[in-house]
């Protein structure tokens, strides 16, 4: 069910219906200081009802009208639909029948430490300019001095790549979301793919490379134009959607270190991810294979 806000009280019912990937209540990751996930909540409904309330000024809403050439007072349509260990996702419907544009959402999870999603609004905005193709774009930040959210681009019914299971395969919201193992090759390429874009967006002029990364579940997206007979199509679908810090390191040195970290699992939670002994593969949960990565080395080197 989606749901029309034409006032800022009224963005506390969705989390009260039921929204696409239900209530986000149950979603919400705490930090280590905090046990009250109903507070946490009403800080990200708070967030919502500020920026986008549009009798407000300061909203984010002066902007969305101007930069998606909407008429006054546009329909605005909030709908929870997914959410990762930094973010909780929403789908915005701004204005009316065929002219109806669509934007993502993407709230910080209580457990993301305030400041962090200007960094990675920053760092996308940077990397969307080396190549925008295959980076989420990222068109607005907003912060209300407690919480901060990120206006990206939709991809419609996007699958989310996850390397949980002891399996690597996708979250798919079509018809219904579920989750999908891929085949060996598949799962192979998804790999080498995400490698390739890594090493692609690694930006020469300022000699920095991606970091933080969580291959698992929160940093890649592929379309539903996706030819799933054709692993070799998965490249050209795919969406880098985030990038939490960037390393400055020289190239050849990020790329022995995509080498070194690749090939073991990890995951946020370890202790030497905890104590920044791992820099990159900050949540891959199973190790890749050397062969896989120096595949996406030099495929990323092509791009």
């Amino acid at each position: 069910m989606e749901k029309e806000f034409k006032d800022n009280n009224q963005f506390k019912s969705v989390f009260e219906q039921k929204n696409t990937f239900g209530n986000p209540l149950f979603y919400i990751r705490l930090g280590e200081n905090e046990i009250d996930p109903v507070s946490a909540v009403k800080g990200v409904q708070d967030i919502l009802g500020v920026a986008f309330n549009k009798d407000r000024l300061d909203s984010l809403m002066p902007q969305l009208q101007n930069i998606l050439e909407l008429g006054e007072n546009p329909r605005l349509v909030l709908d929870f639909i997914n959410y990762g260990n930094e973010q909780l996702v929403f789908r915005a419907l701004l204005g009316d029948g065929e002219s109806t544009k669509k934007l993502a959402v993407l709230v910080n999870q209580p457990r993301r430490q305030f400041g962090l999603g200007k960094l990675e609004f920053d760092n996308l905005s940077r990397l969307s300019k080396i190549d925008p193709e295959s980076v989420v774009l990222p068109l607005l930040y907003y912060e209300n001095g407690n919480q901060e959210l990120i206006v990206t681009q939709y991809v419609d019914d996007a699958r989310c790549v996850y390397g949980g299971y002891k399996k690597w395969g996708m979250f798919d919201p079509r018809p219904e979301y579920h989750f999908e193992e891929f085949a060996p090759e598949v799962s192979e390429q998804l790999q080498v793919s995400m490698i390739a874009l890594l090493v692609h967006y690694y930006d020469h002029e300022n000699n920095l490379g991606i970091a933080k990364t969580h291959l698992s579940g929160d940093d890649f997206i592929i379309s539903q134009d996706w030819n799933s007979q054709d692993p070799n199509t998965l490249l050209s679908n795919m969406k880098l959607i985030s990038a939490r810090e960037c390393i400055h390191m020289p190239f050849a040195q990020y790329l022995d270190l995509l080498r070194l970290e690749f090939t073991q699992g990890t995951h946020y939670k370890d202790k030497n991810v905890i104590e920044e002994n791992i820099l990159i593969n900050c949540k891959s949960e199973m190790p890749l294979s050397s062969d896989v990565i120096e595949r996406g080395i030099e495929l990323g080197k092509k791009i």
